[in-house]
């Protein structure tokens, strides 16, 4: 009768020439298994190689978790795991939400490129209503600027580009009751790009015109 020792001699013998013939480690477990040399539930034993960790420190603090968008590692526990306190004072947190509008103050505010967030409303709980809106067209038209009637928007574009008042109050806006809104100054910008360059053009060409012909000549000579 073999032994346990003859047996674990036969084994490894098996198994270095299976391996030096090239067999994978499953390939020679399932040749030792099928000569009854290794029990055969090893072959359909899962092995883990890679352990998940929850990014919750407890079950209480996962459930309640539900629905949050959490950063894997942010949580103040061990290894950046969340607390059940992290979860409450989430959920605790006051959210932002943005302010109350009646859709006839939103659609003029849209109108006109009102930034409805930087209103305090005058209407029940703090709501934005069309007066409201009617007095931020009305303070975002006056100022250094006198009588402009021009987006914030628009103003910024028009300061970054650098274009002075005086041609501010050339353009033609084509907002309601002519406001000078964002594409107005866009356009503005582009058509006076054009116009610079054409101008550009014109005078090479009148330089060229006036160089008279005799020096012209004189200057093929020296060429």
């Amino acid at each position: 009768m073999a032994t346990s020792a003859d047996k674990l001699s036969q084994i490894l013998q098996i198994a270095m020439e299976e391996a030096r013939s090239g067999k994978t480690n499953e390939e020679v477990m399932g040749i030792l298994a099928e000569q009854d040399l290794l029990p055969k539930k090893l072959l359909t034993k899962k092995v883990e190689t890679a352990k998940t960790v929850s990014i919750f420190a407890s079950k209480q603090a996962e459930e309640l978790a539900a629905g949050l968008e959490l950063d894997v590692g942010a949580g103040s526990g061990k290894d950046g795991r969340y607390t059940l306190s992290d979860i409450k004072k989430m959920l605790e947190a006051p959210k932002e939400k943005p302010p109350a509008i009646s859709p006839s103050a939103l659609q003029l505010a849209n109108e006109h490129d009102i930034t409805v967030t930087d209103i305090v409303g005058s209407g029940k709980d703090g709501r934005i209503i069309l007066k409201d809106i009617h007095k931020a067209i009305s303070d975002s038209g006056s100022g250094s600027d006198g009588e402009l009637n021009i987006s914030p928007h628009a103003r910024k574009s028009a300061e970054e580009a650098g274009i002075p008042l005086h041609k501010l109050k050339t353009i033609q806006g084509s907002g309601k009751d002519g406001r000078v809104i964002l594409s107005d100054v866009e356009k503005f910008k582009s058509e006076s790009e054009e116009k610079s360059s054409s101008s550009d053009s014109e005078d090479s060409s009148d330089d060229e015109e006036k160089t008279p012909k005799s020096e012209k000549k004189i200057a093929k000579k020296k060429q």
